[in-house]
């Protein structure tokens, strides 16, 4: 699964406005995993710096939501380039348990006196093991923030229907059984029709 996300800025400190940005942020993870397998989610990013003064760096995290552990860290270089793609690729070890598995990966950008701009950060989660039929939902991405953008998704609910309950089907006659009523209620009316002639010539 590929998602891609584009902001027009990272925020930056104000001492330092404007110095760099992640304009881009694109992630590559497996949607599901069996337990204890291991995984990797690959990050591809653009990153744009005013490259007037020193060097940079940058690194991502991939960070356990449930624990709040460090899963692994990626570091990459920027350097002096104004603009400058970085790929990396985070692994972990999936849970033992069933059910969803819920990561934040993180990105910084540091120069050599630290941290220039505040991290950016998206939040993913990969379902584990297979979901029972019961409780069964569409399991996306967490809603993520980070500053300048926001992002929301709405989990689906899948409805199912209730193998206890039933539903009258409508009536349908037989063609058969509504010819024979019609012959024998004509039947009828000719008796009585004969009958009353009777009476009348009595």
């Amino acid at each position: 699964m590929l998602v891609t996300a584009a902001t027009p800025s990272l925020a930056i400190h104000e001492v330092y406005a404007d110095r760099c940005n992640v304009a881009e942020l694109n992630m590559d993870y497996p949607a599901t995993s069996s337990p204890g397998q291991s995984i990797a989610v690959n990050t591809s990013m653009l990153v744009q710096c005013a490259q007037w003064r020193t060097y940079y760096t940058g690194r991502v995290d991939l960070v356990d939501l449930q624990t709040m552990r460090i899963l692994s860290s990626s570091p990459f270089d920027i350097g002096w380039r104004p603009s400058v793609t970085a790929t990396v690729s985070n692994t972990a070890t999936a849970p033992s348990n069933d059910g969803p598995w819920r990561l934040e990966l993180i990105v910084y950008i540091f120069e050599d006196g630290g941290m220039v701009a505040f991290p950016m950060d998206r939040t993913i989660a990969i379902q584990i093991g297979t979901l029972s039929a019961a409780t069964q939902q569409t399991t996306e991405t967490v809603p993520t923030t980070s500053v300048g953008t926001t992002a929301t998704n709405e989990p689906t609910l899948i409805s199912q229907t209730n193998p206890g309950t039933s539903v009258a089907s409508p009536l349908i006659l037989d063609p058969t059984y509504i010819a024979a009523g019609t012959l024998l209620i004509a039947a009828i009316v000719v008796a009585f029709t004969v009958m009353m002639i009777r009476k009348r010539n009595a």
